[in-house]
């Protein structure tokens, strides 16, 4: 059990570029108890007001309706793949290639339309079932990465859900003080689908 005294003392004694980085980085998964002692610090230290307003929204609960408005707006927004349609839905796929000894797998999620979101996941299943089998280690695993893609397809409605929430939650700073939240949701789709598209690259 932590002893918030013990808290706000180990606070007192950080530097301020650690308060910095615990306010920017972190306060989304700090206990709801240590945020005031956080911003506490942050106002003793006269470390800015944007702070303050960037930790209050980072770990403000949003209510039911500002949720689903927001989803709303993801789900409107222009497909950051084809660029023409809407009614954005989250993906998860696994793709797994077997090759003599060894295998090659990667996991990945992508917020896009449905007409791309249905051809990237024939894409991964196709690779799978054709490269799948070709070594002793993938051969064991694909009858686990079927189940698990059954299990997604079953599941989908919850599978996109939790990914667009977690998208939600993970910029949620940045929508809350933002001048135009539909604006900034278009950026950070645009964004989170560069950045999972580098790394299937790299």
């Amino acid at each position: 059990m932590y002893n918030i005294d013990e808290i706000r003392a180990n606070y007192k004694s950080f530097t301020d570029a650690r308060i910095i980085r615990i306010a920017k980085q972190e306060s989304q998964s700090l206990k709801r108890e240590v945020v005031p002692v956080l911003l506490a610090e942050i106002k003793r230290r006269g470390l800015g007001t944007d702070l303050v307003q960037w930790v209050e929204a980072e770990t403000r609960e949003l209510s039911s309706p500002e949720r689903a408005a927001l989803l709303k707006m993801i789900t409107s927004s222009t497909c950051p793949n084809c660029q023409q349609n809407s009614e954005l839905r989250g993906y998860r796929y696994d793709t797994l290639i077997g090759a003599l000894i060894t295998s090659f797998d990667s996991s990945q999620t992508s917020i896009i339309c449905k007409n791309c979101g249905k051809r990237d996941l024939r894409k991964s299943l196709s690779l799978s079932l054709l490269l799948g089998w070709w070594s002793v280690p993938s051969f064991l695993r694909m009858p686990f990465l079927l189940v698990g893609k059954l299990n997604d397809y079953v599941k989908r409605d919850k599978v996109s859900a939790d990914l667009l929430n977690g998208l939600i939650d993970q910029h949620k700073g940045r929508i809350l003080l933002s001048d135009d939240a539909e604006i900034e949701i278009c950026l950070f789709v645009q964004e989170f689908y560069r950045s999972i598209e580098a790394e299937y690259l790299s």
